[in-house]
Formats: structure tokens, C-alpha cells, sequence
């Protein structure tokens, strides 16, 4: 899935082709790869000159991520970052700048013992963030 060919997308899913939804897919595969915080997402429509309210910027995010266009990165209960980058990586965050930036896979080797953290496998995902 793309977010270049987002009507094709909705499509499959059966979601409405609505302006929000094809404008902020836009604004994101302009950008890519790119982690943004719906605020942030919610500026850079502004910036283009588009009138979309905050609640349609984390609505539309939302689907996104529920479809599998975009990953949600909860940092903490306060701050969700989106990533439109569905490859395997992890992320670095700097609080103070509230910035998110990938690590390659290979540059961090976590031999985790799942067995002994009360798991019977791996799970299929395993995201780490680092705070600096």
C-alpha cells in the first residue's frame, strides 16, 4: 500500500475518497519518509492553504493507520507520532525537540530472552525507542 495511489487505497477498503482524506495522504507522501504529530500534520495543512479542522487531521490519521498506510507510535500518554515509514526500524526521540528519527534495524541488536518475560514467542513487532 501507498499513500501515492491513496484512492485505490480507500477504494480497496471501502472507505469514501473525501478531500481531507486524499489532501492529507498528499501531505504525508510529500514528506516521506516523516514522523509528525497530528498537530504537526494539522499545521502543515494550514501552510497549504487547506481548512481542515484538528479533529478531521486525527480522524483521518486514525484510518490510516487502521488500513495499514501509516504506523502510530505511542512515545508516552501524552505524544503519538505517525510514521509513514512501514519498514522494520527503530527511533531515537529527543523530547526537548519533540523529534522522532529512525535507527536502521541492524544498528541496535536486542537479544531478548522472551521466554523468561513470560511470553511463548517473539512478537510479530517490536518497536524501540530510545529517549535522549
Amino acid at each position: 500500500m501507498s499513500l501515492s495511489n491513496i484512492e485505490q487505497v480507500l477504494k480497496t477498503h471501502q472507505l469514501r475518497i473525501t478531500k481531507p482524506r486524499c489532501e492529507l495522504a498528499n501531505l504525508l507522501a510529500n514528506n516521506h519518509p516523516c514522523h509528525c504529530t497530528a498537530e504537526q500534520l494539522h499545521a502543515w495543512t494550514k501552510e497549504a492553504g487547506l481548512n481542515f479542522n484538528l479533529q478531521t487531521v486525527y480522524n483521518t490519521l486514525n484510518q490510516f493507520v487502521q488500513i495499514g498506510l501509516i504506523r502510530k507510535l505511542n512515545i508516552d500518554s501524552a505524544v503519538a507520532f505517525y510514521d509513514t515509514n512501514l519498514e522494520a526500524h527503530h527511533h531515537l526521540y529527543h523530547p526537548d525537540a519533540q523529534h522522532l528519527v529512525d535507527i536502521p534495524l541492524e544498528m541496535i541488536n536486542a537479544n531478548v530472552h522472551w521466554a523468561q518475560l513470560g511470553l511463548d514467542g517473539a512478537p510479530s513487532q517490536t518497536d524501540i525507542v530510545i529517549r535522549c
